[in-house]
Protein backbone atom coordinates (compact mmCIF):
# COMPACT_ATOMS: atom_id res chain seq x y z
CA UNK A 1 0.00 0.00 0.00
CA UNK A 2 1.06 3.81 -1.19
CA UNK A 3 -0.01 7.17 0.47
CA UNK A 4 -0.44 9.52 -2.35
CA UNK A 5 0.35 12.20 -0.20
CA UNK A 6 3.58 10.53 1.24
CA UNK A 7 5.14 9.64 -2.28
CA UNK A 8 4.94 13.17 -3.56
CA UNK A 9 6.48 14.91 -0.16
CA UNK A 10 9.31 12.24 -0.28
CA UNK A 11 9.76 12.74 -4.47
CA UNK A 12 9.51 15.93 -3.94
CA UNK A 13 12.48 16.73 -1.59
CA UNK A 14 14.71 14.42 -4.62
CA UNK A 15 14.26 16.90 -7.19
CA UNK A 16 13.47 20.14 -4.90
CA UNK A 17 17.62 21.89 -5.58
CA UNK A 18 16.53 21.17 -8.90
CA UNK A 19 13.42 22.80 -9.29
CA UNK A 20 15.20 25.94 -7.35
CA UNK A 21 18.04 26.05 -9.64
CA UNK A 22 15.68 25.54 -12.33
CA UNK A 23 13.55 28.63 -11.01
CA UNK A 24 10.34 26.45 -10.72
CA UNK A 25 8.27 27.44 -7.72
CA UNK A 26 6.72 24.44 -6.65
CA UNK A 27 3.23 24.67 -4.79
CA UNK A 28 1.76 21.20 -3.50
CA UNK A 29 -1.88 20.77 -2.93
CA UNK A 30 -2.36 17.48 -0.86
CA UNK A 31 -5.41 15.73 0.72
CA UNK A 32 -5.33 15.92 4.28
CA UNK A 33 -6.34 12.82 4.78
CA UNK A 34 -4.52 9.80 3.75
CA UNK A 35 -4.86 8.66 -0.19
CA UNK A 36 -3.78 5.03 -0.32
CA UNK A 37 -3.70 3.09 -3.37
CA UNK A 38 -2.27 -0.64 -4.14
CA UNK A 39 0.94 0.29 -5.80
CA UNK A 40 4.27 -0.21 -6.36
CA UNK A 41 6.27 3.05 -4.58
CA UNK A 42 9.01 2.96 -6.78
CA UNK A 43 6.77 2.89 -10.10
CA UNK A 44 4.41 5.81 -8.90
CA UNK A 45 7.84 7.92 -8.48
CA UNK A 46 8.87 6.88 -11.78
CA UNK A 47 5.77 8.98 -12.89
CA UNK A 48 5.61 11.56 -11.04
CA UNK A 49 9.47 12.59 -11.50
CA UNK A 50 9.10 12.12 -15.40
CA UNK A 51 5.88 14.77 -15.55
CA UNK A 52 7.90 17.16 -12.95
CA UNK A 53 10.77 16.98 -15.22
CA UNK A 54 8.57 17.30 -18.53
CA UNK A 55 6.98 19.81 -16.84
CA UNK A 56 10.12 21.89 -15.58
CA UNK A 57 11.66 21.55 -19.37
CA UNK A 58 8.81 22.79 -20.94
CA UNK A 59 8.75 25.94 -18.91
CA UNK A 60 12.28 26.72 -19.42
CA UNK A 61 11.62 29.71 -21.85
CA UNK A 62 8.66 31.03 -19.44
CA UNK A 63 9.10 34.04 -17.34
CA UNK A 64 6.41 32.18 -14.80
CA UNK A 65 7.22 29.25 -14.09
CA UNK A 66 4.99 27.15 -11.44
CA UNK A 67 4.51 23.65 -10.78
CA UNK A 68 1.05 22.54 -8.85
CA UNK A 69 1.13 19.26 -7.71
CA UNK A 70 -2.08 17.70 -6.25
CA UNK A 71 -3.58 14.66 -4.64
CA UNK A 72 -7.07 14.05 -4.02
CA UNK A 73 -10.22 12.02 -4.71
CA UNK A 74 -11.76 11.47 -7.84
CA UNK A 75 -14.83 9.70 -9.26
CA UNK A 76 -15.81 6.98 -7.40
CA UNK A 77 -13.22 5.05 -5.71
CA UNK A 78 -10.62 7.14 -7.60
CA UNK A 79 -7.50 8.61 -6.20
CA UNK A 80 -6.05 11.27 -8.31
CA UNK A 81 -2.79 13.10 -8.60
CA UNK A 82 -2.17 15.90 -11.42
CA UNK A 83 0.70 17.93 -12.20
CA UNK A 84 -0.03 21.76 -13.68
CA UNK A 85 2.51 23.56 -15.04
CA UNK A 86 2.59 26.97 -16.25
CA UNK A 87 4.46 26.54 -19.57
CA UNK A 88 3.00 26.78 -23.26
CA UNK A 89 0.68 23.45 -23.25
CA UNK A 90 1.24 20.40 -25.35
CA UNK A 91 2.62 21.12 -28.69
CA UNK A 92 0.06 20.64 -31.22
CA UNK A 93 1.43 17.80 -32.99
CA UNK A 94 1.07 15.53 -29.64
CA UNK A 95 -1.91 16.51 -29.07
CA UNK A 96 -3.54 13.68 -30.77
CA UNK A 97 -1.13 10.46 -29.35
CA UNK A 98 0.91 12.22 -26.19
CA UNK A 99 1.74 8.72 -25.11
CA UNK A 100 3.31 7.54 -28.60
CA UNK A 101 6.38 5.94 -28.10
CA UNK A 102 9.22 7.96 -29.64
CA UNK A 103 6.98 10.96 -29.40
CA UNK A 104 8.79 14.09 -28.27
CA UNK A 105 8.85 17.78 -28.55
CA UNK A 106 12.37 17.61 -27.06
CA UNK A 107 15.39 18.04 -28.82
CA UNK A 108 17.41 15.42 -26.36
CA UNK A 109 14.48 13.90 -25.15
CA UNK A 110 13.72 9.82 -26.19
CA UNK A 111 10.26 10.06 -26.45
CA UNK A 112 9.52 7.29 -24.10
CA UNK A 113 8.73 9.24 -20.97
CA UNK A 114 5.06 9.46 -21.28
CA UNK A 115 4.23 5.99 -22.77
CA UNK A 116 6.36 4.08 -19.70
CA UNK A 117 4.62 6.38 -17.71
CA UNK A 118 0.95 5.22 -19.05
CA UNK A 119 2.20 1.48 -18.82
CA UNK A 120 2.98 1.60 -15.47
CA UNK A 121 -0.60 3.59 -14.48
CA UNK A 122 -2.61 0.89 -16.80
CA UNK A 123 -0.49 -1.77 -14.78
CA UNK A 124 -1.85 -0.69 -11.78
CA UNK A 125 -5.57 -0.28 -13.41
CA UNK A 126 -5.41 3.07 -13.74
CA UNK A 127 -5.03 5.93 -16.28
CA UNK A 128 -3.20 8.56 -17.42
CA UNK A 129 -4.31 11.62 -19.38
CA UNK A 130 -3.66 15.36 -20.33
CA UNK A 131 -6.40 16.75 -18.79
CA UNK A 132 -5.23 20.36 -19.64
CA UNK A 133 -3.34 21.49 -22.58
CA UNK A 134 -3.54 24.90 -23.75
CA UNK A 135 -1.06 27.86 -24.75
CA UNK A 136 -1.43 28.42 -20.40
CA UNK A 137 0.10 25.37 -19.34
CA UNK A 138 -0.33 21.98 -19.42
CA UNK A 139 -2.50 19.25 -16.55
CA UNK A 140 -1.64 15.45 -16.59
CA UNK A 141 -3.81 13.46 -14.46
CA UNK A 142 -3.13 9.70 -13.22
CA UNK A 143 -6.20 8.30 -11.49
CA UNK A 144 -5.90 4.93 -9.56
CA UNK A 145 -8.12 2.75 -7.70
CA UNK A 146 -8.60 2.65 -4.04
CA UNK A 147 -7.54 -0.90 -2.64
Amino acid sequence: MTDLNEMVRSTMRLVSSEMLARGVAVQLRLSRDPLTVNADVRQLQQVLLNLVINAADAMADEDTRRLTIAAGLGDGDRRVLSVSDTGPGLPEGLRDSPFKPFATSKAQGMGLGLSISQSIAERHGGTLRFASSTSEGARVELALPAP
